[in-house]
């Protein structure tokens, strides 16, 4: 094989054709070869297959960085110095840069244990035991009615987040313990890693969509090791007090995984989360997690003073707002203000859309859908929606292209197969659309949409008990839609025989009228 190489600069100098020339490798060399690629120039050369090979090739040079000794001398390349102004934070982002862009090479490539094992190579057991996350009453946060007028700084709780943990379930510290010298990104990416290897396999173990062992979504059994590695690492900086240390990426994987946990409280993973996106504000998965925390518009005031004063907090609230179904004047203000900055977002053009389907101009509505249709093609996020409203209208032949595009484009989305579920049911051909409905729910069980159409279908069938049982699943993924509570308490209020026990039977299946509290 023959390395490409740039021709020499002395233009008296003459190859030899008849022998392969291979560049001389220096042992303290860490640069790839002349004329190559380095990994992070990868992206927009060669396809996503080689990033890895190449990343790899960049880890194997001996280098005098392989031990744990910090170098104060050491040259930082200018990307790291501008970036991260923390010197001691960039000597080791410096120091892990062949091994993060092996580590992301992999990540990207969605290898998500090997991306995981390049900065932590030791396996955890998926049965490790996990944190006790403190629960609401060890938290105080005020009263709820002044809650929103104290700092951001009163209302943490002041924790020992070392003492979480009853004696007797402590996990392995042996395998929780930090590597020594890993910058905040390297530990970031690979613990996010595993998180992502863990939703992945729980993603896998479901059964049918309502089946007989259908049961609440698969918890990631990677969650208690990231908790008590994250733990341990706030613990030795200063806990929930301390801002000063840290780039808001562990702490919005802290919050997510505080989310995510069944033993946590909302409140501690809702500080967490405020403190992930006034660290780092551009990071829209912290915001979108925040936002499943607010459940009502008083929760949204009271956290309001305390978000950051950026454009990003008014694309929070047009989301929020949606969330919450308020349609204000305030919303479409500034839905307006926004829209003056990027006048060509589609993101932006698909709010204004929802919103005024909300308020029932459907007219406004579908103008605003097509557009964004003919200027963003293969674009399905969001169109579920505009199918809901094809449905009501009615407009069958928009309903058919509709799905004829969303197919065309990727028929593995959720969007698609709830479109094409709404297209089934329109033409009543409700079994075609609850197939649909199943296959979405397949692809995304959080897809709160396809369960509330779902129960739909069910009740255009008469069974009334897994209607029922598809608005339970639409509440529990999304408390806030008001849809699934109104369709699942008129099945309650309906009285329908179907179900065994008559009122009695409605009433149980729906949690002890449970539906009642949303109105």
């Amino acid at each position: 094989m023959k390395w490409p190489s740039r021709p020499p600069n002395n233009s008296s100098s003459k190859p030899n054709s008849n022998k392969p020339s291979y560049p001389a490798a220096s042992a303290a060399s860490t640069s790839p070869p002349n004329g190559l690629l380095h990994p992070h120039q990868i992206n927009l050369h060669t396809p996503t297959n080689t990033q890895p090979r190449a990343a790899e090739l960049a880890t194997s040079f001996p280098s005098s960085e392989d031990t744990d000794e910090e170098d104060e001398d050491t040259t930082l390349p200018p990307s790291i110095q501008h970036t991260n102004p923390d010197p001691k934070e960039a000597r080791l982002e410096a120091r892990d840069l062949p091994r993060y862009l092996l580590a992301k090479s992999l990540f990207d490539t969605r290898e998500f244990d090997r991306c995981a094992s390049v900065f932590l190579p030791v396996q955890i057991p998926h049965s490790t035991p996990g944190p006790q996350i403190p629960g609401p009453t060890r938290i105080s946060l005020g009263s709820s009615q002044n809650q929103h007028k104290l700092p951001l700084s009163a209302t943490r709780p002041k924790l020992n987040l070392k003492n979480n943990i009853p004696l007797g379930k402590q996990p392995d510290r042996s395998s929780t313990t930090l590597p020594t010298n890993l910058s905040q990104k390297s530990l970031f990416l690979s613990l996010y890693a595993r998180y992502l290897s863990g939703s992945k396999r729980a993603n896998e173990d479901p059964e049918t969509i309502l089946g007989p062992s259908d049961g609440p979504q698969t918890p990631n059994k990677a969650l208690p090791l990231i908790l008590a590695t994250l733990e341990e690492y706030f613990a030795s900086r200063g806990g929930l007090q301390d801002l000063t240390n840290s780039q808001g990426w562990l702490d919005y994987l802290y919050g997510l995984c505080l989310v995510r946990s069944s033993k946590s409280s909302d409140a501690l993973a809702k500080q967490w989360l405020l403190r992930a996106v006034n660290l780092q504000p551009y990071n829209w998965s912290a915001w979108l997690d925040l936002a499943s925390l607010v459940g009502s518009v008083e929760d949204m005031q009271q956290l309001s003073p305390h978000l950051p004063k950026n454009i990003m907090t008014l694309l929070f609230h047009v989301h929020i707002n949606q969330e919450l179904f308020q349609q204000t004047p305030e919303v479409f203000g500034t839905l307006e203000q926004l829209e003056s900055i990027f006048p060509r977002s589609a993101w932006l053009m698909q709010q204004k859309a929802t919103l005024h389907y909300h308020t029932r101009d459907h007219e406004t509505a579908q103008q605003t859908f097509e557009t964004l249709l003919r200027d963003h093609p293969g674009r399905l996020e969001g169109l579920e929606v505009y199918s809901n409203l094809l449905y009501i209208l009615p407009d069958r032949p928009g309903l058919a292209a509709l799905a004829s595009l969303a197919s065309d484009t990727d028929k593995f989305r959720p969007e698609t197969n709830c479109i094409l579920g709404n297209y089934y049911a329109l033409l009543a051909s409700h079994e075609k659309a609850i197939l649909h409905f199943r296959r979405a729910l397949t692809l995304d069980r959080s897809f709160q949409t396809a369960w509330t159409l779902m129960g739909h279908e069910y009740i255009e069938l008469k069974n009334t008990q897994a209607a029922i049982e598809s608005y339970r699943r639409a509440v529990d993924t999304n408390r806030k839609d008001y849809r699934a509570w109104y369709e699942g308490c008129g099945v309650v209020s309906g009285g329908s025989e179907d179900v065994g026990g008559g009122w009695g039977g409605v009433w149980e299946v729906w949690e002890g009228g449970e539906c009642y509290s949303g109105f």
